[in-house]
């Protein structure tokens, strides 16, 4: 009985092609951003008198962050979210940071909290630069917080001189998770700067995910401070 030889051969052309297919298998998936549809989110509600931060706003008191009385949700969070502050703030340049404990706080003005929106006793910006060598303070509200799906992060801003009290930027806005331009804006985001997280995962986790989110929103608000 004769052998036919040349009927495995095809058989055998497929064995490079199948371990090329398992090779690949095993490699990043890098989603592009550029597939990512609508355009991103930009704010609306930013009061930005100067194009410019002045030259002598080098260093910022950054004071502790407020809530709405009675948000137990933001209340319990704000102590977790302050590092989130801190980081992207630092990430603009602007100025330098000088991040203020509550208890730093009552010791050069009798409070814990400062917000913006209530009156400001004589003299306090002028104390607090001449205790804390700071040329400004920003005040920081969260506004809304709902750590659940769909996301939503809300802040409000106020960079103020200590000069002269004057608004330098303020940002009021919150950021909806389950609004598309929002959801479009964080998820390029996360594909260009959190690449240190399993790049194997979908960009849209950053929508369930609430760090990544306040971080997102926070780089968002704080991309439009005035330029250095």
């Amino acid at each position: 009985m004769n052998y036919d030889r040349t009927a495995c051969a095809p058989k055998l052309c497929l064995v490079p092609i199948l371990i090329g297919l398992l090779q690949a298998g095993c490699t990043e998936v890098v989603e592009d951003p550029d597939v990512i549809h609508p355009p991103s989110y930009q704010p609306t509600n930013i009061y930005r008198p100067q194009a410019f931060l002045p030259e002598n706003i080098r260093r910022v008191a950054v004071l502790p962050i407020t809530n709405h009385p009675g948000d137990g949700v933001a209340d319990t969070s704000r102590e977790r979210l302050a590092p989130l502050v801190l980081a992207e703030l630092g990430k603009t340049k602007a100025f330098e940071c000088l991040p203020m404990a509550p208890e730093q706080l009552k010791l050069a003005t009798g409070r814990l909290t400062l917000t913006a929106e209530e009156p400001l006793p004589p003299k306090l910006l002028q104390e607090m630069s001449r205790t804390w060598g700071c040329d400004a303070i920003l005040f920081c509200r969260l506004t809304t917080y709902k750590p659940y799906p769909p996301l939503s992060v809300g802040w409000s801003f106020k960079l103020v001189s200590c000069a002269d009290a004057r608004i330098l930027w303020s940002a009021d806005e919150i950021l909806d998770a389950g609004e598309v331009r929002v959801a479009a804006g964080a998820r390029r985001y996360y594909l260009a700067n959190l690449q240190h997280q399993p790049r194997l995962s979908d960009s849209r986790q950053i929508l369930n995910t609430p760090d990544w989110f306040t971080r997102y929103a926070l780089y968002t608000l704080f991309a439009t401070l005035p330029a250095r």
